[in-house]
């Protein structure tokens, strides 16, 4: 299924395997750039997440918040816990 998805056969995999084995700074320098690149899309997304986490709201997935709303009285779905009862001392 891999080598369908990416249109490369087995052979080819085989050959660049191959390649990288026998030029392993080539592979290694490839490796740290898709790192750097990963970590600062991650960063960035941190950020975001950061800077919009109060005006996130989670919702259940459909399924769920049909079967939520059966058995639960109806609360908000943000990020803010329900206001439990107080009991008194």
């Amino acid at each position: 299924y891999v080598f369908q998805k990416n249109g490369i056969t087995p052979r080819d995999f085989e050959k660049s395997n191959r390649y990288y084995t026998e030029h392993p700074q080539l592979y290694i320098d490839i490796m740290r750039a898709v790192v750097d690149s990963l970590t600062k899309l991650k960063n960035r997304v941190d950020q975001r997440v950061k800077t919009h986490k109060n005006t996130l709201k989670i919702e259940p997935p459909p399924t769920q918040r049909h079967r939520n709303q059966s058995s639960q009285p109806n609360r908000s779905n943000s990020l803010t816990p329900a206001n439990p009862p107080t009991h008194p001392n």
